[in-house]
């Protein structure tokens, strides 16, 4: 099997324990698109364009980076309806709001990153979930400067999840350091 290809069945694995998870916690199906591994500039890093949600699980461990949970505002404040129980209409961002979704990707961030440290045998570990919202160029900014490494060009894993009968999709990327790609690389042929 290619390097390549091992790397994308380790990320397949733990998208969907991942979306498991966040199926439980819906009461829905989810359906998770095969992840993607590319390179990007940082300013590019994501693919929306209007006002965006992100929920930011820094990495630490034996593997360094960032967990992101972005969605389109109007998807998220949708997800959060659902996971309220459906009988209130949020249109807009509050505390209740960033708390849910927060816990959101605190859960399925977890699973990710437990799935994915199972599987190489390292230990990775998620710190608190940070929250941000507003506009796309401006949030990605933002992220950019709170990286905790030098970003230029990006190694990115990019998955998407998908709820049925639920306007909502939302992309979870994983960036890493130089250092933990190398890492992760190494661990990934000895598997």
């Amino acid at each position: 099997m290619k390097h390549s290809d091992k790397i994308k069945k380790i990320h397949e694995e733990a998208s969907d324990y991942c979306a498991k998870a966040l199926s439980k916690m819906v009461d829905r199906n989810v359906k998770v698109d095969f992840p993607k591994i590319l390179t990007c500039d940082s300013k590019d890093l994501f693919s929306m364009v209007d006002r965006i949600m992100v929920s930011n699980l820094g990495i630490i461990g034996d593997l360094r980076g960032d967990m992101l949970f972005v969605a389109r505002e109007k998807h998220g404040l949708e997800l959060v309806k659902v996971l309220m129980g459906g009988n209130v209409e949020y249109t807009n961002v509050d505390e209740d709001v960033e708390s849910a979704y927060n816990e959101t990707f605190n859960i399925i961030g977890g699973a990710y990153l437990s799935s994915l440290a199972n599987n190489l045998d390292l230990k990775i570990f998620p710190n608190p979930p940070l929250f941000m919202s507003g506009e796309s160029k401006l949030v990605t900014r933002d992220i950019v400067k709170k990286l905790n490494f030098k970003v230029g060009e990006l190694l990115v894993v990019k998955t998407a999840l998908h709820i049925n009968n639920l306007e909502f999709t939302g992309e979870i990327y994983m960036i890493l350091d130089k250092d933990s790609v190398k890492i992760l690389s190494e661990v990934i042929k000895k598997v």
